[in-house]
């Protein structure tokens, strides 16, 4: 009798996995809320319990395991960017699992672990030094992109749904859509050197902490020297560790643009990467610069930059391969991370403390930690806590 029971139990869930591949949604849920950091306005993040998204018929839920803590996240945290006049859930760097998924989706299954492309990019007004002033020569879009990653789960286009391989940590793929988006940019500036100065064209970028991850794609590019100026032995140290040739700390240099001159040689700047430039051409900036040099001054979006912003395929493939393979390491400025709970705990910590990095969410955790610098060779386990 008890045999007679135990198979018919196993037929009854054969039967739900068959009517679950041929429902709308294929989704496997034990309750419809889940909790999620709300940004209800700037300096006031909120941990409620809010509805589980809907999932259409191309649209896969992740179950959130890692979200990066971003510029963008505390520039939206303090109100430097406007999110828009509704209450939004922030987090744009996520690495989770699958969920559910619409019956449209293909090429996935439940469970598989998976990076989302949020679609955010920073844009560069971008400027040419002809004489002795700096001219506009164009500039590449913002977009915002598609956020809800400080939750237990987050709704996504299975077009932005990218595979990530068990080799990469859950930490550091969480960072291969913010990796793809920068190294894009880049590579246009690369393509502009090509055309105007041979390999090996010198770099300057202000902002040693938000920049870190820009270093490290440069020094990929080809450009030497890459020198970094900014604030904080931390920020310095990492920046040295992911690329850098030369290090300027503003905080202990009196002109840290005469000793980013001096360090570079003869020949000023052939590029400068002003990360905290917001679009604007700024007179230090100019300093730097060789005759025909170009700046990039770098700006987040807002509200107003919702452009469609996505990355092909094969451009995650190859990075998620950089990153296996650290030819891309971000791990030296990973700092901490922490519970879904003691996110605007992390973002106030963080917007004070220059001594903090990278930092993350991770659902997994039950109290704060902090990373040991450049754990390598890496792998998830030794991340947990």
């Amino acid at each position: 009798m008890e045999t007679d029971q135990t198979e018919r139990s196993m037929w009854q869930f054969l039967l739900r996995l068959l009517k679950r591949r041929e429902s709308p949604c294929r989704v496997w849920m034990n309750s419809r809320t889940m909790k999620a950091q709300v940004l209800e306005r700037p300096d006031r993040m909120v941990l409620r319990d809010v509805e589980v998204p809907e999932v259409g018929p191309d649209d896969i839920l992740v179950r959130v395991r890692v979200c990066g803590i971003s510029e963008l996240d505390r520039r939206l945290y303090t109100g430097e960017c406007d999110p828009g006049p509704e209450p939004i859930i922030p987090g744009d760097e996520v690495l989770g699992t699958i969920e559910a998924m619409g019956a449209e989706v293909r090429g996935f299954d439940i469970g598989d672990r998976i990076c989302v492309d949020s679609g955010f990019r920073l844009g560069a007004c971008i400027y040419v030094r002809q004489g002795g002033s700096i001219a506009s020569a164009g500039e590449s879009p913002a977009c915002l992109g598609t956020m809800g990653g400080f939750a237990e789960f987050m709704l996504a286009p299975a077009s932005r749904c990218f595979a990530a391989p068990e080799q990469v940590d859950d930490y550091t793929a969480s960072q291969a859509a913010h990796v793809v988006h920068q190294f894009r940019t880049l590579q246009g500036i690369r393509q502009t050197l090509v055309e105007n100065e041979p390999l090996g064209a010198s770099c300057v970028i202000l902002g040693s902490r938000a920049g870190l991850m820009l270093t490290a794609m440069v020094r990929f590019l080809g450009f030497a020297p890459i020198v970094v100026v900014g604030a904080g032995e931390q920020n310095l140290d990492a920046s040295v560790r992911m690329g850098a040739d030369i290090s300027v700390d503003s905080e202990r240099v009196r002109d840290p643009l005469a000793a980013a001159l001096e360090a570079l040689g003869p020949r000023a700047a052939d590029v400068v990467i002003d990360v905290h430039g917001e679009g604007e051409a700024r007179r230090e900036c100019e300093r730097l610069l060789a005759p025909g040099g170009r700046l990039y001054s770098l700006r987040h979006p807002d509200a107003g930059d919702t452009g469609e912003i996505a990355a092909p395929v094969d451009v995650f493939a190859a990075v998620f391969k950089l990153l296996r393979y650290e030819r891309i390491n971000p791990r030296p400025a990973y700092s901490m991370a922490v519970p879904l709970e003691n996110v605007e705990w992390a973002l106030r910590e963080w917007h004070k403390d220059a001594r903090l990095l990278k930092a993350f969410m991770s659902t997994a955790l039950r109290e704060d930690f902090f990373f040991e610098h450049y754990r390598s060779p890496v792998d998830a386990t030794l991340y947990a806590k």
